[in-house]
C-alpha cells in the first residue's frame, strides 16, 4: 500500500523549465511554476490573462489545439517556454478560440474575415490601448495541433495587415502554408494525429526556401519515466513523484527502470483504468505527463531551450 500526503498547492496561474539534454538533473525536475504572476481581465466579455513588461521587448500568443483553452495553455511545458521568454522580457497574453463548443481555432477562411483572426487583431488593439504594448511591439506565436495548423495561415494574413511577426513554433500540427514568417516546427515519435518528422522536415524546408531563414524541425522523442518526473508538477514534491512512480510499476504500466510496459494502441484505456484505480492525488495530472513522456499527441517542452532561442533569435 503507498501513502499519500498532499503537497502545498501554488496558484493555478501559468508555471517552467524543460527537458534538454543541456539541462542539470536538478533543473530537470524542478518544480515548474510561473515566472511572474499573470493578471487575468475580461475582454468581450471573454478571459484574458497576460504577463507584459513596462518596455516589452515582443509578445507571445499560444494557441491552443483542439479541445483545448486557459486549461491546456497554463499546463507546465507550455509555460517552460514562457518562462524563457519571459526571462527575456518577452510579454505573453493567453487566449482561446472564439468556439468554445469544440475548442477549434476557424481554418477558413484564411483572410481578415476569419472570426478568430479578428478577435485577435480586436484583442491586440486593446492591449495597445491599454498595457504597455505598443502598434510596432514584434509579436511571436507558439501553437499546437489544429492551434498550429491555424498559425500557418493567421501569420500570412495578419503580417499583411502590417503586424510585425517575427517568428512562429507549431508542435504538431497537420499542414504548413508558406508565407514570409519563419518557423519552428515541432513533431513527435509516437503522435499518430500531427504532422510525421518526414511532413515536418518538409515544412522546414518549404518554410526556408520561402523565408530565406533557417526554420528547424525537431522531434520528440520517448523517454524512460524517471521516478523524481512528476516533481515538475507543483502539486507533487519530489518524495510524492517516487510514489507516483512506484504506484505505476505495482500497477504495470511502467517497469522499475521507467519503461513503458503499454502499448500505445491501447493508451487511452490503460489511461483511464489508471485515473480510476488510483489512490495518487490528481492522476488526471499524472497521465498528461505520462503522454509527454511518450511522445504523444501532447505539447512537451524536450526541445524548449532551443525554441526559446530560435524565437528569441529573431527579435
Amino acid at each position: 500500500m503507498i501513502a499519500w500526503v498532499l503537497a502545498g498547492c501554488h496558484g493555478s496561474t501559468p508555471t517552467a523549465g524543460d527537458d534538454d539534454d543541456d539541462v542539470t538533473t536538478t533543473d530537470r525536475y524542478a518544480d515548474i511554476s510561473p515566472l511572474h504572476a499573470f493578471e487575468d481581465v475580461a475582454f468581450e466579455g471573454e478571459r484574458v490573462s497576460y504577463w507584459i513588461p513596462d518596455e516589452p521587448r515582443a509578445v507571445l500568443m499560444p494557441l491552443h489545439g483542439s479541445g483545448g483553452g486557459f486549461d491546456t495553455i497554463t499546463q507546465i511545458d507550455w509555460i517552460a517556454l514562457y518562462n524563457l521568454l519571459e526571462a527575456e522580457s518577452v510579454a505573453v497574453v493567453l487566449t482561446q478560440s472564439r468556439d468554445r463548443v469544440d475548442g477549434v481555432w476557424e481554418l477558413e477562411p484564411v483572410d481578415v474575415d476569419n472570426p478568430d483572426i479578428q478577435w485577435l487583431g480586436r484583442l491586440r488593439d486593446h492591449l495597445v490601448a491599454t498595457t504597455p504594448l505598443a502598434e510596432d511591439t514584434p509579436v511571436l506565436f507558439t501553437s499546437f495541433s489544429n492551434g498550429a495548423h491555424f498559425v500557418t495561415r493567421a501569420v500570412n494574413v495578419l503580417d499583411d495587415e502590417g503586424w510585425d511577426i517575427r517568428a512562429f513554433s507549431a508542435h504538431q500540427g497537420k499542414s504548413y502554408q508558406e508565407g514570409a514568417v519563419p518557423g519552428f516546427f515541432v513533431s513527435a515519435e509516437n503522435d499518430e494525429t500531427g504532422a510525421t518528422g518526414a511532413e515536418y522536415v518538409d515544412a522546414s524546408e518549404r518554410c526556408e526556401a520561402s523565408t530565406g531563414v533557417p526554420c528547424p524541425a525537431v522531434i520528440g522523442t520517448e523517454i524512460p519515466l524517471d521516478p523524481r518526473w512528476f516533481a515538475r508538477l507543483p502539486r507533487y514534491d519530489e518524495e510524492q513523484s517516487g510514489r507516483l512512480f512506484d504506484e505505476l510499476v505495482e500497477m504495470g504500466i511502467v517497469d522499475p527502470d521507467g519503461r513503458r510496459l503499454i502499448d500505445l494502441a491501447d493508451l487511452e484505456q490503460v489511461l483511464s483504468v489508471y485515473e480510476h484505480d488510483s489512490k495518487a492525488p490528481d492522476p488526471s495530472m499524472v497521465s498528461a505527463q505520462l503522454r509527454v513522456v511518450w511522445a504523444t499527441h501532447r505539447f512537451s517542452s524536450q526541445h524548449v531551450r532551443q525554441e526559446a532561442d530560435f524565437l528569441l533569435g529573431r527579435l
